[in-house]
C-alpha cells in the first residue's frame, strides 16, 4: 500500500515528469502507461472526475483515450493528461524527478557557460 506521504511526494510532479520517471525503472515500453492527446484534468486538488460516461462492465479492464484501466490502478491526472503508475514502483517514484533534475541542471550549466562548445557538453555526459 501507498503511504499518504509517498502519495503527497508524487503529487509535486506533473503527469509528463511521472511518465519520464517511470521510464527509468524499465517496467514498461516507452510509449505505453499513458493517455493520448485529448484528456485532461484541469481541477487542481480534485479527487474525483466528472464529465462524460460511458458504461462498461463493473471491474473490467477499459481503455480510455489509448490508456489501458484495471480495477486497482493508480492513476495520476492533470492538464497534460493521465499516467498510470505501477504500483510495485510507486513508493520509489518520487526520487527519480529529483536525479533527473540534477543531470539536467549540469547540462544547463554547461550549455551556459562561457566558451561553451559540443565538446565540453559530450565531455561530460558521454551518454
Amino acid at each position: 500500500m501507498l503511504s499518504s506521504s509517498r502519495l503527497e511526494a508524487i503529487l509535486q510532479f506533473d503527469t509528463c515528469t511521472i511518465a519520464n520517471a517511470i521510464e527509468h525503472f524499465k517496467v514498461r515500453l516507452r510509449n505505453e502507461g499513458f493517455t493520448r492527446p485529448g484528456l485532461r484534468c484541469v481541477t487542481k486538488g480534485a479527487t474525483h472526475l466528472l464529465g462524460y460516461t460511458r458504461s462498461v462492465d463493473f471491474g473490467q479492464p477499459a481503455e480510455i483515450f489509448g490508456l489501458q484501466v484495471r480495477a486497482g490502478d493508480l492513476l495520476y491526472a492533470d492538464c497534460h493528461g493521465v499516467v498510470s503508475i505501477p504500483l510495485d514502483i510507486a513508493p520509489e517514484l518520487p526520487e527519480v524527478p529529483a536525479r533527473i533534475r540534477s543531470k539536467e541542471q549540469r547540462i544547463v550549466q554547461v550549455c551556459l557557460s562561457p566558451g561553451f562548445s559540443t565538446e565540453k557538453l559530450f565531455a561530460r555526459n558521454p551518454e
